[in-house]
């Protein structure tokens, strides 16, 4: 009696559900302890310090950030890495919600966001919009805060023309550390729309990693980090957090200020149902608070957030589709490669 394909793949989804409500309740009764610096994984604000410091010894060294790549996505980079590179991998965790404003901006910053909020308000920000505009001006804090000076060059890649117009910059040797921050998932999404993937990658996780694949081999990023190692340069790939298909809905209850986003919100007078999602004070999960009676609530596993108002039509709307900022080991699990040139 054989198991099929799909059998196999059933299996594999059923494992890996009990495997995010294990993690979801591990999260639970480890995480602030973590905040408190009690023993635990290395946490986006933990990273420069355990991750670039150590390598500032040999410059220039580059740090290169793909926002929202996965750990199974990073090892289809590796097989096509390791053909010309030593590579040595590490993991560490985000921090929550597992979003780009509070993990890149703890990446960059070495500092958890209520820290962020407390030595730099002016670098916070609450909106919806723009709340990673800072992220030079915290590095260049960080820096200011380790007394280390050296050169930096920080580059944000929204269109991969940007890359084109700076490649010969990036490669000047007077340049100790370079941050080379990639829209991986917007590139990767477009790149599938043009190539008409979109549908495949929308339904299909297997779909997805596979496309990774044939992206990065066609990629400018793939030439440019060619390019470094001819250059004989050091490089650090990492991601800033994860993402997971949603798929179980849960209604959230509360005042009309709530954030919009699918897999944690904050705001006043927040009901969730205890199950589903973490609810907890900011300044528990070490983030700033913008109003008294201000609380987060984090979605669990592969949970979203939807409205008591037309519970049906948003929960059409959104299953299925990608989201970050919640509790699962896709979102929170990600790696650290550090690049050698292979002789």
């Amino acid at each position: 009696n054989r198991f099929s394909l799909n059998d196999l793949k059933e299996s594999y989804e059923d494992i890996l559900k009990e495997g995010n409500e294990n993690f979801a309740t591990f999260i639970e009764e480890n995480y602030c302890d973590w905040l408190k610096n009690k023993k635990g994984p290395i946490l986006s604000h933990q990273f420069f310090e355990n991750f670039v410091k150590p390598h500032l010894d040999k410059l220039p060294l580059y740090w290169i950030i793909f926002d929202s790549l996965r750990l199974d996505q990073w090892y289809f980079l590796y097989n096509i890495l390791k053909e010309h590179f030593l590579i040595k991998q590490n993991f560490y965790c985000s921090i929550l919600p597992s979003a780009t404003p509070y993990a890149r901006n703890a990446l960059l910053s070495g500092l958890t966001p209520k820290k962020i909020f407390e030595y730099y308000p002016e670098y916070w920000v609450f909106t919806d919009v723009g709340q990673n505009r800072y992220e030079e001006q915290l590095f260049q804090k960080l820096l200011a805060r380790e007394r280390i000076s050296l050169k930096y060059f920080y580059l944000k890649i929204i269109r991969m023309e940007d890359l084109i117009e700076k490649f010969d910059y990036l490669l000047k040797p007077d340049v100790g550390i370079v941050i080379v921050i990639i829209n991986f998932l917007d590139f990767l999404i477009h790149s599938a729309r043009e190539t008409l993937f979109i549908k495949e990658i929308a339904e299909n996780e297997d779909s997805l990693l596979e496309f990774t694949k044939i992206w990065f081999n066609s990629s400018l990023i793939f030439q440019f980090l060619k390019k470094l190692k001819e250059n004989e340069r050091k490089i650090i790939i990492t991601s800033d957090h994860g993402f997971i298909k949603v798929k179980r809905p849960t209604i959230i209850y509360g005042g009309r200020e709530i954030s919009p986003n699918l897999r944690y919100k904050s705001g006043g007078g927040i009901t969730i149902d205890k199950k589903a999602a973490w609810l907890l004070e900011p300044k528990e999960l070490e983030l700033p608070q913008e109003f008294l009676g201000e609380k987060y609530a984090i979605c669990k596993s592969d949970y979203y957030f939807i409205y008591p108002t037309k519970p049906k039509e948003y929960e059409k709307i959104y299953k299925l589709t990608y989201q970050h900022g919640g509790i699962s080991l896709q979102e929170m699990i990600l790696p650290v490669g550090i690049l050698y040139p292979l002789d």
